[in-house]
């Protein structure tokens, strides 16, 4: 089985690698998110194909989507309706919604972390 580590992956230009701000990233949102009662590694960010007859095909945490911001230096744009936040991943189940954030809260929430870090943790 072939498996990909991010650790080994070369830096490139004096940027760092994947995951490099993984416990700022962690730390961050996580000081945002205990208002709601939760972490960013309970809470993901969910895309199905269509809204008739939905089928997921994408499906992350929080910290991977922060991490994700980071190392792209940008922040996703997501569209209504065919994506959401749920407290389970790998499912677009009603029951499973989480209601006290919007994937809007969630993409202004990604702003702030890039802000963050291009203030006080890049170079």
């Amino acid at each position: 089985m072939n498996m990909i580590d991010n650790n080994d992956a070369p830096v490139v230009a004096g940027k760092a690698g994947a995951g490099a701000y993984n416990a700022h990233v962690r730390d961050f949102l996580n000081e945002r998110l205990k208002q709601h009662g939760t972490d960013c590694e309970q809470l993901y960010i969910t895309t199905v194909h269509s809204v008739i007859e939905p089928k997921v095909t994408f499906s992350q945490d929080l910290l991977a989507l922060g991490n994700d911001t980071l190392e792209w230096e940008t922040v996703q744009a997501h569209a209504e309706g065919v994506v959401g936040i749920f407290s389970k991943q790998w499912t677009f189940e009603d029951e499973h919604i989480f209601s006290k954030l919007s994937v809007s809260d969630v993409e202004a929430l990604m702003h702030e972390l890039l802000a963050e870090a291009r203030n006080k943790w890049f170079a």
